[in-house]
């Protein structure tokens, strides 16, 4: 290695040596500071620094020594000097070597400044931001806490620098919490969560947070920014806001539930008085005709072809007062407010099973005896009444399964069938296209009852159906 290039090795930045009268000794200026220099034929010894230098530097220079005459210690300056369309800042340091010699070191500190203005900005942006940032090193200790931070933590600056980032730690996180976050910002990766920490004093606030690895020029990470908000006032309003939401949800729902029952209430009592109007009043009309004609018919006066139109009318009104009686009970069914709902599922299974050849019912059931409010005996009953009324119609089933069981204050309903079912995918637009289904469900939720139906295709339906309910006798 030469002497040249030891010296460019111990002195990386420009340098001159010059005498008293500025006569240049031995110079070396580096690519970085060509600015200072006027012209590149300007840079061999034995030149004057006002010759070679610029203006502007060789007249800085000279009234440093002017003013530190006579002065050993080194001093400093920094210029800015304009080259072409580019302004650039040096530091120019000066020292005596002897009487006679003077050593000046030129550095470029324009990209220095430049980092230092980015790092004094970044600086005054993070100490004036409503974010809460915190920098800390590769092992969580804490180099550096905006004024926000401080603030909403309570903690001063000099409690927490030096510290594990864990000292905001509140315990409202599982271990697994902490670990995954780790995991994932040491792979380099920024993270976005939320954290429950807590202040000083204990209290907890809750901090919506950006976690981001610094890497140096090896990507290696030196420290993680966090970058945070304290989002509690927030989540409260939000908490709030939920809660009235799901409040008019739940009075909406009551309400709808309210006239629903109210409307049911108001059908069953239409039923019921119509069928008391068929009962008591058609029914006793047609009784009355009936004896009538027995009575006529049963003179010997009468001529017998007029007997046998007299019974022929006779078995007519009886046969009306038979279907009139049935109308009766399906519009209203005594048994039911009389005896219960396990009585009158009892007569629909005997009915439909003697009506519909090869169709079998089979009934399981543990309610016989016992009374339940009538909201839900009657509206169980009209369900069952309208399943099995359409598995009759559209099944085609040869097997209905029918539970109806009473545990636990729960009152359970089972209907499955063997039959066609249908394909799940037009489930909804069965719903929608039967008013018997949309029936049943409007029914269940009259009562709080939960209401499913599931079919597939050759695989029948089956309805489920349960709700909160007491005996009668327990209430």
């Amino acid at each position: 290695m030469t002497g040249t290039e030891i010296i460019n090795e111990l002195f990386p930045d420009s340098f001159l040596v010059f005498d008293q009268k500025g006569k240049i000794i031995q110079s070396r200026i580096g690519r970085k500071e060509r600015a200072v220099i006027i012209k590149p034929e300007h840079l061999p010894e034995e030149k004057k620094t006002q010759t070679v230098l610029n203006a502007g530097i060789a007249r800085k220079i000279k009234e440093k020594l002017k003013d530190n005459s006579g002065g050993k210690k080194p001093f400093s300056f920094e210029i800015e000097i304009t080259a072409g369309n580019r302004r650039e800042w040096f530091e120019v340091r000066i020292t005596r070597i002897d009487p006679n010699s003077i050593f000046a070191t030129i550095r470029n500190i324009t990209e220095l400044l430049s980092k230092v203005n980015e790092i004094e900005k970044f600086y005054n942006i993070t100490e004036q931001s409503q974010e809460l940032v915190m920098i800390t090193d590769v092992t969580g200790t804490i180099e550096y806490v905006n004024p926000m931070l401080t603030k909403t933590t309570g903690y001063t600056r000099s409690e927490v620098v030096g510290k594990k980032a864990n000292i905001f730690k509140s315990e409202k996180h599982p271990d697994a919490f902490h670990v995954n976050i780790w995991r994932t910002i040491l792979k380099g990766k920024a993270v976005k969560t939320e954290f429950i920490n807590a202040r000083k004093n204990g209290t907890f606030y809750i901090e919506e947070k950006i976690i981001t690895p610094l890497l140096n020029v090896n990507g290696e990470i030196t420290n993680f920014i966090s970058m945070g908000r304290d989002v509690t006032l927030e989540r409260r309003i939000e908490q709030k806001a939920n809660k009235y939401k799901q409040l008019e949800v739940t009075i909406l729902e009551k309400e709808q539930k309210s006239r629903t029952l109210s409307l049911i209430k108001s059908n069953e009592h239409e039923r019921k008085k119509f069928a008391r109007e068929i009962h008591e009043g058609i029914n006793q009309m047609l009784s009355a005709a009936m004896a009538n004609l027995e009575s006529l018919g049963a003179k010997k006066l009468i001529h017998p072809e007029e007997k046998t139109k007299i019974e022929f009318i006779n078995q007519m009104v009886f046969e009306i007062t038979q279907d009139l009686r049935g109308i009766s009970t399906n519009l209203s069914p005594m048994t039911l407010y009389e005896f219960g709902l396990f009585p009158v599922i009892q007569q629909i299974v005997r009915k439909t099973d003697k009506t519909n050849d090869p169709l079998n019912i089979n009934l399981s059931s543990n309610i016989a005896g016992m009374r339940f409010k009538s909201e839900i005996e009657i509206n169980i009953y009209r369900i069952v009444q309208e399943a099995i009324k359409n598995i009759v119609a559209h099944s085609q089933a040869k097997k209905i399964l029918l539970n109806l069981n009473y545990e636990n204050n729960v009152l359970t309903l089972q209907i499955k069938d063997n039959g066609l079912g249908i394909n799940p995918n037009n489930l909804e637009f069965k719903k929608m296209s039967t008013f018997g289904i949309l029936n049943m469900e409007a029914r269940a939720k009259s009562i709080g009852a939960l209401f499913t139906i599931k079919s597939g295709k050759d695989k029948g339906f089956e309805i489920n159906l349960s709700v909160n309910a007491k005996l009668k006798n327990n209430d």
